[in-house]
């Protein structure tokens, strides 16, 4: 259990300017931005070193950890994985909308929108239960587009 932990919390900004133009469109362009602070984060840490565990393809040798060279004094033993739990995570998203709208006769209009966004997730979990890290195992999924 995590004591005197701070709450998360999630900002959000935007900002949008409409313009009408000729034959009876209306161009919008529009900012919406957020940051996330104090998500709770969960990863696995003195896990087996993959490059020992696996050596090759097909083959698994023995689960070495980084504090196996550190037992404990009062017993000898060796730590196992340790599950460590944070709200260490922060998220961040970034977004450009542009639209294009244009009203025709009867109650019919013609609209399109089009948003470019980039968001990116540090030690945020992605997985239900969140089992480990997305850092830690496919770096790449952190950060979107």
């Amino acid at each position: 259990m995590i004591r005197h932990h701070p709450d998360l919390y999630v900002e959000t900004w935007g900002l949008s300017i409409q313009q009408a133009l000729p034959q009876n469109f209306l161009f919008t362009i529009s900012y919406l931005g957020s940051h996330g602070v104090h998500i709770f984060t969960r990863n696995y840490e003195n896990l087996c070193d993959p490059a020992q565990l696996h050596p090759s393809p097909g083959v698994i040798g023995p689960c070495v950890r980084p504090l196996d060279n550190s037992p404990d004094p009062s017993t000898g033993q060796t730590f196992g994985s340790i599950d460590f739990k944070s709200n260490a995570g922060t998220s961040s998203y970034n977004g450009l909308l542009l639209g294009l709208d244009r009203q025709i006769t009867r109650g019919w209009s013609f609209n399109t929108k089009y948003t470019f966004s980039h968001s990116i997730n540090v030690g945020t979990n992605w997985r239900r239960r969140g089992h480990c890290s997305p850092e830690r195992r496919l770096p790449g999924l952190r950060e979107g587009s």
